[in-house]
């Protein structure tokens, strides 16, 4: 054998290794989250991130992100799940004692579509916990500073029509919801599955506090009323009684608070901060109601 074809040899076998080398061995397992636009399954890195795998796969298997919500949607750079805390449905006491900060476990895998990445606190590289994003192009600006533990194995066409939701800002305008997160115990496993393929998002199923937006009828009104109302008390404040204009202010007031109320209820049902503000809305409308009885 020539010495030209050895060294062709040689630099073939190199090739080869450092591409081996550079493609991180795969968890047996597979993790399977259902979504409005499909399944999405994803493959982990039990070698370049152990204590990350062993955390993801604990909370799916305990239902963590189970009506868990995708949150975050920058095209081109990531679709982030928020916390689990966030979820729709309420965390049970055991899932809650598993929420707990773990610490970081760089690597030098860069950040390329299809990756997993945990999120973190800024400031702090040992606060991941349950939100990650899904990379949707390179950012190699993250590199070494998240930790990579995975990646979309299938289903980036499901990402992708997750992706063409409308947004606001960067907060998608329905829910993206992880109705279900299972884990398959062997990728072989995996084709005994029927899979949900990619398809569009049904943009009806507009979130609780967007489906009674501006456009209902009643809110629409109730508007109108509290302009008309407005109107009356500036254009008649020097010729009415002064018992009049207040019960004009009053009936104004009551019904932007009403307006409120109906508003943010539903949100009230995800978010402590705001049922207790609504609940402190209420006493504080009641009390405005009383007025009435004797205004000033």
């Amino acid at each position: 054998m020539s010495f030209r074809s050895c060294l062709a040899i040689l630099v073939l076998t190199v090739a080869v290794g450092g591409a081996t080398a550079d493609a991180p061995k795969k968890a047996p397992q597979r993790v399977v989250f259902n979504t409005p636009a499909g399944d999405i399954v994803f493959a982990l890195y039990p070698d370049v991130a152990p204590r990350h795998v062993r955390q993801f796969l604990n909370f799916v298997e305990q239902g963590v992100y189970d009506s868990t919500k995708f949150g975050r949607l920058e095209p081109g750079f990531v679709l982030q799940l928020f916390t689990a805390e966030d979820r729709r449905v309420p965390l049970t006491d055991q899932q809650r004692a598993l929420l707990r900060p773990i610490k970081a476990e760089f690597s030098d895998l860069p950040h390329r579509r299809g990756i997993l990445s945990m999120a973190r606190l800024d400031k702090d590289v040992n606060s991941a916990c349950s939100s990650f994003s899904i990379l949707l192009g390179p950012a190699p600006h993250l590199d070494g500073q998240y930790t990579i533990f995975g990646e979309v194995e299938r289903g980036m066409d499901v990402v992708d029509e997750l992706c063409k939701v409308p947004v606001d800002g960067n907060r998608p305008r329905v829910p993206l919801e992880v109705r279900k997160a299972i884990v398959v115990p062997t990728a072989a496993q995996l084709g005994e599955l029927s899979l949900v393929q990619a398809h569009p998002v049904d943009l009806s199923e507009a979130s609780p506090s967007m489906s009674a937006g501006a456009g209902s009828p009643a809110l629409a009104a109730g508007l109108a009323l509290i302009v008309a109302c407005g109107a009356v008390s500036f254009a008649l404040a020097n010729r009415l009684p002064p018992r009049i204009v207040m019960s004009l202010v009053l009936v104004n007031v009551l019904i932007g608070s009403f307006l409120l109320l109906i508003l943010l209820t539903p949100v009230a049902q995800t978010s402590s901060l705001i049922a207790i503000a609504v609940f402190a809305g209420m006493l504080g409308t009641f009390k405005m109601m009383s007025r009435f009885e004797n205004p000033a």
